[in-house]
């Protein structure tokens, strides 16, 4: 059997190709928010959109200047 084709390479590739938009859009945010320490953890780190979901929903959020 070729490897291209075994479900385990289609899953991984699937993962793969599901995560990028959340990773770009991650680190876009992070970018514009100024948060030079997440947006090295996000490139250096691949959780599968894990962490790129973490930031988004909870730590994304502009710091409002009182």
């Amino acid at each position: 059997m070729n490897d291209l084709s075994s479900p385990l390479f289609r899953a991984a590739l699937l993962g793969a190709v599901l995560s990028l938009p959340f990773k770009a859009y991650a680190l876009w945010k992070s970018a514009q928010n100024n948060q030079k320490g997440w947006f090295i953890a996000l490139i250096l780190i691949n959780g599968m959109g894990i962490l790129e979901l973490t930031y988004i929903l909870y730590f994304s959020k502009p710091k409002t200047k009182d």
